[in-house]
């Protein structure tokens, strides 16, 4: 056996290295969100040549493809060359490529340069003449061939369409018989392979061929009459898998084609010696950008980038122009984000060829997180929720309101590239809807318009905070050059009536409210702007000085360094980037911010201290915007936050997830404490990866099997921020176990020699009947026999013993605490039961340290140090978990044993004292601090307080186990009988009463678990 799985494993090392016999594109799955062809064709219509097959190649890159055409068609052929017998099996693409879903997809013609790019970038080629026959021959679709006559605009984006409608038409037509996926062939010519590609005067040529009618014919033989810069309508690229099969072996195209042997099995030319067009160096270009992100503390981000070029390309993530250290690839993954992580992010893509940057994203952490009055992030249309008023100059309504609108395929032009509108960063998951406005270009009559919206039965008072992400855009280059009528501006107010239009109007019978407005490409001198209502009449303007403006032109003041070219078109103007914008009220005080930037503040003096709020645009201009497509405003993510609370509380764990070892089969219970602000939303982790349902503060495991062991984690998040846990390992054991022997000494005692798996619990239970059983001991699985002594056997004339697996639940083992942190336990000298029993002058502690005795497996224990005054009576320490910094007062059950390891450097006493709470919280948690105590398995003078416990020898590590079912139980405060509604209660205190004379003691605990007894 291990002889063949080792030559398996060779000869699939062998395939990978050598040829690919997949039989489908190697492309990434398509990405949530991607363009469809619809929406691809609007993005890349007005681009020119270079960019839009820059974008069709990062299209392709991404995997954004439909799935049906990544399932190639074999194509199978015989035939004998110099008496010798050939078969031939290779794959090609059942369609032309296409880029979009798969059912809403663009068949896109591309250049000779680009087509062999692609080819590159898939293991593939271009077929041959003889390949696009054989094609026709196979095909199970044939369409009829739809030219369009011959003109100039047939190599534009708008033809292509066309084009794509026409034959997505007669293909439909064809889908209840032939599936997509089948191999089609009419709808296209091929882009081929061929000995014309070179050979030709400059520049080089493209060779196009094909184009059969259902009868076998075709429209267009082998030609080179186009630039290899060419590509118009008709144009299709096929691909072909360039690994194939020959005679059981494989091979690939490029061998067979410039074969002087095996040339006539794919070939009509002879042999094709440069099968492939020529391949010029380019430079990363960069089609999709990293976006802005503003989320909570404790959050998992990703920053991503698209960039072409010739390959390899290598990528470099800055955080504030400083490198970050192993960030060298296109995504960028930050975790359980803090301050620290904010900033601003930028990527550098680099090749043999050169280097390219892109536009900065800027990662923000809330840090003042309020309760929310009002929210809407038009994900859905909520148009229903809002008023909506206008106003023109001649009193014809000219504005556009589209809710819920889809922005995420939206182009825009920066600095002349072509990209699409990012999420907003407040987006939650990246979703791309928000409600958008147009003014002034529905109709030829240029006129000043504007249109407001105010969220109906809303009405916000005293101290609170308007937020929302805010994208304008605009024609044309910087400053609007270019284009005409490019300045427009957002508008957003506070304290309306919502019941009035309220923007820069020439004349109205009553106005209201307080608003702001700003444009987004600097196009007037007053570019940020605030104005304040007039119930009697048309609103003011308010002076830029007397509002705490430093400037009201784009150029001047703080804007400039706040919107720089680095990240914005224009220098000083909000426009084609997303941007933070907050109009709040404190105090009496009205503040506006851009991106966490004061733009203005004022004392608000006016009779609009209340009210609603306002989103809006407007046009003070009468010039139309041309391209009017490119003027519009978006809002998303809306909300008005109470500033007259505290700020939220961000989650906070105070119990995290424990470790812990389960055999095979047996339940586990992971849970987490977590304090912040409600509501507290969970979600469990297991490697990473989240398991679905699992939204609670505990997690139970049924029925676990070896698949089931590794690292679980708990994501806790509130409105504050996230959180996530320190991960918990679950190990699975096979759980096997056994009695090796039973053996009575000579003093009547029973040595008995047990068997388990390492890292499990195990109870041994004896009886004198079979029927009614005690638990003796637990002992842990060592993977090898294990001897224990039941001291206790001559009491009985016959004695049973049997074993069964246990649940342990690790209530800590110090790892997850850094030395000198308080664990459980108070300081010895905090409880006034026993304070004067010690010597306060003596400087008692109780921390986490890495450093105690020898002989024990851990990184860290529990140190607990105090001194005895000699003299007293009956002396003992409440060692007590009352209000402890970190675990306070655990949850432990009286069905249960409760297990330590303990070091002591003098002999001593150790009882404990249960606390009678009756919680119902999971084990280890906070259990709480009301009801009566018992002492708990004092076995010496338990008739006297306080208790003598178990007996631990000095200068050796010791296990100490207590039955709490079976164990002598005393009053502390209360009746000496475990009593609790719940079952549960809490582990109170140690009681430690010292068997070695007074003065100093120094203890060392860890493990401190719970066993469960049973029911």
């Amino acid at each position: 056996m291990r002889l063949l799985i080792y030559w398996l494993a060779s000869l699939a090392f062998l395939v990978s290295t050598a040829f690919s016999f997949s039989q489908t594109l190697h492309l990434p799955p398509r990405p949530p969100g991607a363009p469809t062809g619809s929406q691809f064709i609007k993005i890349i219509s007005p681009m020119g040549l270079t960019e839009r097959e820059n974008w069709i190649l990062s299209q392709i890159q991404i995997g954004n493809v439909p799935s049906w055409l990544t399932n190639l068609v074999p194509i199978t052929i015989t035939k004998t060359i110099s008496g010798t017998p050939h078969t031939l099996t290779y794959y090609v693409t059942p369609d032309y490529m296409a880029i979009g879903s798969d059912q809403d997809y663009f068949l896109e013609p591309m250049t000779p340069l680009l087509a062999q790019r692609v080819a590159d970038l898939l293991n593939c080629t271009l077929p041959t003449r003889m390949m696009v026959d054989y094609h026709y021959t196979n095909a199970a679709v044939h369409l009829n061939p739809s030219p369009i006559p011959p003109s100039g605009a047939m190599t534009t984006v708008p033809v292509f369409a066309d084009h794509n409608t026409t034959v997505r038409g007669q293909r439909n037509a064809t889908t209840n018989s032939f599936p997509l996926g089948a191999l089609v062939d009419g709808d296209k010519k091929d882009v081929i392979i061929s000995t014309r590609i070179y050979g030709n005067p400059a520049p080089g040529r493209v060779v196009i061929y094909g184009w059969h009618y259902p009868n076998g014919s075709w429209i267009q033989d082998v030609t080179a009459v186009h630039e290899e810069t060419y590509a118009d309508y008709s144009h299709g690229i096929r691909m072909v898998q360039m690994a194939v099969t020959l005679d059981g072996s494989p091979n690939t195209i490029t061998n067979i084609l410039t074969s002087s042997i095996l040339w006539p099995l794919l070939s009509d030319e002879g042999v094709i010696a440069t099968p492939h067009y020529p391949h010029y160096a380019t430079v990363p270009v960069i089609t999709g950008q990293p976006y802005s992100q503003t989320v909570n503390a404790g959050s998992t981000i990703s920053f991503n980038v698209i960039a072409v070029g010739d390959a390899p390309l290598a990528y470099q993530w800055k955080l504030n122009g400083s490198s970050i250290p192993g960030a060298t690839t296109s995504t960028l993954s930050l975790t359980n984000v803090s301050t620290a992580n904010s900033g601003t992010y930028t990527a550098v893509i680099t090749n043999i060829s050169g280097s390219n940057t892109t536009i900065p994203a800027l990662l923000r952490i809330n840090t003042n997180a309020y309760p929310l009055l009002f929210s809407d992030n038009f994900d859905t249309d909520t148009s229903a929720n809002w008023n909506l008023f206008w106003g023109s100059g001649n009193n014809v309504p000219d504005y556009t309101a589209d809710w819920a609108y889809d922005y995420r395929a939206i182009p825009y032009t920066f600095n002349g590239t072509t990209y699409v509108i990012p999420p907003a960063p407040n987006s939650i998951s990246g979703t791309t809807r928000g409600v958008r406005f147009t003014v002034n270009n529905n109709d030829t009559n240029g006129v000043i318009a504007g249109v407001n919206i105010y969220p109906k039965n809303q009405f916000f008072t005293n101290n609170f905070a308007l937020k929302f992400d805010m994208w304008i855009n605009y024609p044309g280059g910087a400053v609007g050059s270019g284009a005409t009528g490019s300045t427009e501006f957002g508008i957003f107010g506070i304290n309306h009536s919502g019941t009035e239009a309220n923007w820069a109007a020439t004349s109205a019978s009553s106005t209201d409210g307080l608003w702001f407005g700003v444009d987004g490409e600097g196009g007037t001198t007053a570019d940020y702007r605030s104005y304040i209502g007039n119930p009697s009449g048309l609103q003011a303007q308010w002076n830029p000085t007397t509002n705490g403006m430093a400037s009201a032109d784009a150029a001047g003041g703080i804007y400039p360094a706040l919107f720089a070219n680095s990240r914005f078109e224009t220098v000083g103007a909000p426009g084609k980037n997303w941007v933070a914008a907050e109009v709040s009220q404190m105090n009496g005080i009205l503040t506006w911010k851009l991106d966490d930037t004061l733009i203005a503040q004022r004392t608000n003096a006016s009779a609009f201290a209340s009210g609603n709020i306002m989103l809006g645009f407007m046009d003070v201009f009468p010039s139309i915007a041309s391209p009017a497509s490119n003027a519009f405003v978006i809002f998303d993510n809306v909300r008005v936050e109470n500033l007259s609370t505290n700020s939220l509380t961000p989650p906070s764990i105070t119990t995290p997830p424990q470790s812990q070892n389960a055999a095979t089969g047996t339940n586990v219970t992971l849970s987490v404490l977590a304090t912040g602000s409600a509501p507290l939303s969970y979600q469990w982790r297991f490697n990473a990866s989240n398991l679905s349902g699992a939204t609670s503060s505990t997690l139970t495991l049924t029925n676990v099997q070896p698949a089931n062991a590794g690292d679980y984690d708990v994501l806790v998040t509130n409105p504050a921020g996230s959180l996530a846990s320190a991960p918990a390992h679950l190990t699975v054991t096979s759980g096997s176990f056994q009695f090796a022997s039973a053996n009575v000494l000579s003093n009547g005692w029973v040595l008995l020699i047990f068997s388990g798996s390492a890292g499990t619990q195990y109870v041994i239970e004896a009886s004198t009947n079979l029927v009614n059983w005690t638990p003796i001991v637990v002992l842990p699985g060592t993977n090898g026999p294990l001897p224990f002594v039941d001291t206790n056997a001559p009491s009985f004339s016959s004695r049973y013993y049997r074993a069964y697996l246990a649940t342990a639940n690790l209530l800590t083992d110090f790892e997850a605490y850094p030395s000198g942190a308080l664990v459980i336990f108070q300081k010895p000298s905090y409880s006034g039961s026993t304070s004067n029993f010690l010597d306060l002058t003596f400087n008692s502690l109780a921390c986490v340290t890495n450093n105690f005795p020898v002989g024990h497996s851990s990184s860290n224990v529990l140190e607990v140090s105090w001194a005895f005054k000699s003299g007293t009576t009956s002396p003992w320490l409440r060692l007590t978990t009352f209000a402890a910094t970190n675990l306070p007062n655990p949850t432990i059950a009286t069905n249960m044993a409760l297990a330590f390891d303990v070091y002591t450097d003098k002999d001593v006493y150790v009882a404990f004292g249960f606390r009678e709470t009756s919680t119902t919280n999971p084990i280890g948690f906070d259990g709480g601090t009301s009801g009566g105590i018992e002492w708990v398995g004092g076995s010496t003078d338990n008739s006297q307080p306080p208790p003598k416990g178990r007996w631990i020898s000095a200068g050796q590590w010791t296990t100490v186990q207590f039955l709490i079912p079976y164990e002598p139980v005393r009053a502390f405060t209360g009746n000496g009988i475990l009593q609790t509604s719940s079952g549960k209660g809490v582990l109170e205190h140690l009681c430690l009463v010292p068997a070695g004379g007074s003065g100093i003691y120094n203890l060392y605990f860890d493990n401190f678990q719970t066993i469960d007894l049973g029911p």
